[in-house]
Order: structure tokens, then C-alpha cells, then sequence
């Protein structure tokens, strides 16, 4: 039954500050973005996080799914959900390393910000901190996505016990 150390409980938890994380980055990028400037950069940005956002909820719901199947001892329940979970958190990493936080993003907001001036500097360079975490997430989500697969691995594979079968009557016995 999972704990609030177990590796279900950590994922969750690891998701949730993700989602946390990803939330503050959309603020900053939706609402503290210089108002007088429409820049194309910025709106790709936001729509990235937007995407991010979603798989990180949707990879946080499967977890949870995964984690109450596998307290109520429904493997096979738990082993789907948490494949779906690793579906969306690879969906985000996929995201966070190129449309999100990839060495291209990441060049092309430090010359927005050096372009643009001292405002438009200070959103970039507020992003560009924000999206320099993300390989340190993604590496703490996957140890613990790993730790699941492992428990899963560990339990039996039914939590039913055995079914008893007689042998079958002898049939000389049978004729007397």
C-alpha cells in the first residue's frame, strides 16, 4: 500500500510541483510580458507552456489513477494508468526539449530580450530561469516514474490467492 514516501505518493508529488512551475511560467509569460509589443515569440511561448500544461495534468490525473489502483491492489489497473502517466510525461519532455525550452527557444529569447530593451529583457531573462529547471524536473519525474514500474515489478503478480483443484475422481472408483 503506497505511503506518503512511496514512489506513487512521490510522483504525484513531482507532477504537482511541475504543474506548479509550468502555472508561474504561464503567468510570466502571459502576464508579464511588455503590453505594448504583440511579438509572434511570445504567443509561441505561451502556447508551448499551454501544451506543457496539459500533459503535465494529464500525466499528474494518471498517476493518481495508477496510485489508487495500486493501493486497492489492482495491478493491472495500476500498470495502465501509470503507462498513460508515462505517455504525457514523455509527451512534456518531448515538449520542454524542443517547442518549450529547446537551445533554439532558449537563443531566441535571449535576442528578443536584447533587442527589445530593458522590459522586454527582463520577461526573457525571467523565462529563460524558469525554463533552465526543466531537465532538473524531468530527471526527478522519471527517477520516480521508475521507482512505480520497480513496486509494480515487486508485487505479486495476482493478490488473489491460488485456486485448489482436486485431482479428478478415478474412474475405477467410480464404477463401484
Amino acid at each position: 500500500m503506497p505511503t506518503r514516501n512511496s514512489p506513487f505518493a512521490s510522483l504525484v508529488t513531482q507532477l504537482e510541483r511541475w504543474q506548479q512551475t509550468l502555472e508561474e511560467l504561464r503567468l510570466t509569460v502571459a502576464e508579464d510580458r511588455p503590453a505594448a509589443d504583440d511579438v509572434a515569440l511570445a504567443d509561441q511561448l505561451e502556447d508551448a507552456v499551454n501544451d506543457a500544461l496539459a500533459a503535465c495534468h494529464s500525466a499528474r490525473e494518471g498517476a493518481i489513477q495508477a496510485t489508487a489502483a495500486e493501493m486497492g491492489s489492482d495491478l493491472n489497473t495500476a500498470k495502465r494508468r501509470l503507462a498513460q502517466a508515462y505517455e504525457e510525461i514523455h509527451r512534456l519532455y518531448l515538449l520542454c526539449a524542443t517547442t518549450l525550452a529547446g537551445w533554439e527557444r532558449m537563443r531566441d529569447l535571449a535576442e528578443l530580450g536584447r533587442r527589445r530593451g530593458r522590459r522586454w529583457g527582463q520577461w526573457s531573462r525571467a523565462c529563460i530561469v524558469t525554463l533552465q529547471d526543466w531537465p532538473v524536473q524531468m530527471a526527478a519525474t522519471s527517477g520516480q516514474l521508475l521507482g512505480c514500474w520497480e513496486q509494480l515489478m515487486d508485487r505479486p503478480a495476482s493478490a488473489t490467492p491460488p485456486i485448489s483443484v482436486r485431482p479428478p475422481p478415478d474412474l475405477l472408483t467410480l464404477r463401484n
